[in-house]
């Protein structure tokens, strides 16, 4: 239960990172 715990916010706050990046580099490019 702790690793998922664990995994699972990391997993989340990645793709937020990456979706992010994307629609910044987005709006920039734009």
């Amino acid at each position: 239960r702790d690793v998922l715990a664990r995994e699972i916010p990391m997993i989340l706050r990645t793709e937020i990172y990456a979706t992010a990046c994307i629609i910044g580099g987005i709006v920039h490019a734009a």
